[in-house]
């Protein structure tokens, strides 16, 4: 079982609150950098984060056929 208890602290950056995810949640759900997450509501009014398949990052485009390779920031590939 994943150890979640470690509380978080809301990062203001710019005009967004932010929070860091635990490693060990993004390794179990095999995410990274770049990936997404849905932010649901239950009942309660708690948050609840899922993957997101759809949002996966292009690095699984090398087992498709891609290169993989990331673009270097500031630069848009074209």
């Amino acid at each position: 079982m994943i150890n979640l208890n470690k509380p978080r602290k809301i990062i203001n950056y710019n005009y967004s609150f932010l929070i860091t995810l635990p490693r060990e949640w993004l390794k179990h759900h095999n995410l990274c950098k770049g990936d997404g997450v849905k932010i649901l509501t239950d009942a309660e009014g708690n948050l609840v984060l899922k993957p997101n398949k759809e949002m996966k990052n292009d690095r699984d485009a090398t087992a498709a056929g891609g290169t993989g390779e990331e673009v270097p920031k500031g630069d848009s590939g074209i």
